[in-house]
């Protein structure tokens, strides 16, 4: 009951979060679930588009960018939609200050940015939820190859509207810019310590075991969450990150059964 007060967004999800605490063995095993979804950081979709103009704002009167010579471009380099997407378009259509930011300057291509980008120009990658940091530094990397290969200098940045902690540090630790509004610690490790936190880990492991067990093969890939972060994050009409325990949103059964999940993913 005191977590339901305290994680309202759990009341509509009420008979998957009974499911979830029956798949718990013990009651050990339960409230490490429990704690750990009162760790949660819940973004509503007001509390969202608060964010959007966080970063706007961030642009504008921290970093003092200015049109003529910034480009922003989404994170995912597929022609799948993505949340990344998402945050690039509602950025571009963010109240800014200076009309003269329009949409020439929102790229959803790395190729259309790099082939805008001039020397001096400052590239802005954009997007939702940044994991392990991984896959934006492999998209830095890309960057920073093809403006070798074009001679130009580029000033390679980096803005999210939430990450793990883990992950924003990686990419500060390789030298780039990274402005990230909602930073999400591990819902274990930067909680607990020593016996307690082996006892959880082990708790969870169990958990992942048995889900293991029914679920399709790749599950495997994200035990802990990918790249083992243990986030605990859900926001409103968003699509949870893989990063986030599996347990709490995995729903792909062998012979294409589907679980039912507190959290969702597509």
């Amino acid at each position: 009951m005191n977590l339901l007060e305290k994680q309202l967004w759990l009341f509509k999800k009420a008979p998957e979060f009974t499911a979830l605490l029956a798949e718990c063995p013990s009651d050990q095993h339960r409230q490490m679930i429990i704690d750990l979804l009162a760790r949660t950081t819940y973004v509503s979709a007001v509390q969202y588009f608060d964010i959007i103009d966080q970063m706007r704002e961030h642009v504008e009167t921290v970093w003092k960018l200015t049109p003529a010579e910034t480009l922003f471009v989404s994170s995912n380099n597929k022609h799948h939609i993505d949340s990344s997407k998402e945050v690039l378009n509602q950025l571009k259509s963010s109240a800014w200050k200076n009309s003269a930011w329009n949409r020439q300057q929102f790229h959803v291509a790395f190729s259309s940015a790099i082939n805008a980008a001039k020397d001096g120009y400052t590239l802005v990658i954009t997007d939702d939820f940044v994991g392990s940091g991984g896959s934006m530094l492999k998209a830095l990397d890309w960057f920073v190859r093809e403006s070798n290969k074009k001679n130009i200098s580029i000033d390679l940045r980096v803005l999210t509207a939430g990450g793990c902690q883990e992950g924003i540090s990686n990419i500060r630790s390789n030298g780039y810019t990274v402005e990230c509004m909602l930073t999400i610690k591990k819902g274990l490790s930067d909680y607990l310590s020593g016996q307690s936190l082996s006892d959880a880990l082990s708790q969870m492991t169990d958990l992942e075991n048995a889900l293991a067990k029914i679920s399709i093969n790749s599950f495997c890939n994200y035990r802990l969450g990918w790249g083992q972060q243990e986030a605990i994050y859900v926001r409103q009409g968003g699509n949870t990150p893989n990063n986030v325990f599996p347990i709490f949103w995995w729903r792909r059964l062998k012979h294409g059964k589907v679980r039912g999940s507190i959290m969702h993913r597509t």
